[in-house]
């Protein structure tokens, strides 16, 4: 089962831990790389984000991609 950001705070805030089916860890990166495609345009966003875990966990490199997701959708 694929949980929402909300359900896992709330999970996590009661001390307890998401059960994740394996098949729902291969999607999720899918939909992450989806959605930044979309975000891109269409335009080749896979080259601004090496590690999609690593950008799912942290929201700094969140904030970091923004500028550089504008920069692309911008160039021609």
């Amino acid at each position: 089962m694929a949980w929402s950001a909300d359900q896992v705070a709330a999970l996590q805030a009661m001390g307890l831990t998401p059960f994740v089916l394996p098949g729902a860890i291969a999607a999720a990166p899918d939909a992450l790389m989806l959605a930044l495609q979309r975000a891109a345009r269409g335009r080749d966003a896979q080259a601004l984000v090496a590690d999609l875990e690593g950008l799912r966990r942290d929201p700094r490199r969140k904030r970091e991609l923004w500028p550089q997701l504008r920069a692309l959708r911008r160039t021609s």
